[in-house]
């Protein structure tokens, strides 16, 4: 097993990720995240971060975090991390989780990073397990 990371910036690959929620949380989860949402975010600094199995290249987890403002401050909230359950166990989602770490440290527009999860967890151990995404952002 070779697992390759990846940003995902395109419309196919979007439609990827919503078939990949269900591939992560089972085929009757609806609460998926659609396409133009991601289109949206990724392109106005959220971060979309696949992982692949190379042989074949097979999708096995999901990082994605929306760009949001927080005291005033750019910052990245993380809305769902995941890892198809035949790969849990192997590291892809702490790896996934310091990806986007990096990625929101790095970015111009980011000043502060806060990666916890929609539902308030502040145990990053916690945001790598897979598990439905929280229910967004509260104002």
């Amino acid at each position: 097993m070779n697992i390759t990371y990846r940003d995902l910036t395109t419309l196919d690959e979007f439609a990827a990720v919503v078939q990949l929620e269900r591939d992560i949380w089972g085929p009757a989860y609806d609460d998926v995240v659609p396409v133009p949402i991601l289109a949206v975010s990724v392109h106005s600094g959220g971060i979309l971060i696949g992982a692949f199995d190379e042989r074949p290249e097979t999708r096995s987890g999901l990082v994605y975090s929306l760009p949001g403002i927080k005291d005033g401050k750019p910052t990245q909230w993380s809305h769902m991390a995941g890892v198809v359950r035949d790969y849990q166990s192997r590291g892809i989602g702490m790896q996934l989780k310091l990806l986007q770490r990096e990625r929101a440290l790095n970015a111009v527009s980011t000043r502060a990073v806060d990666l916890r999860s929609a539902a308030g967890d502040e145990r990053p151990s916690q945001l790598c397990q897979a598990r439905r995404p929280g229910p967004g952002v509260r104002g």
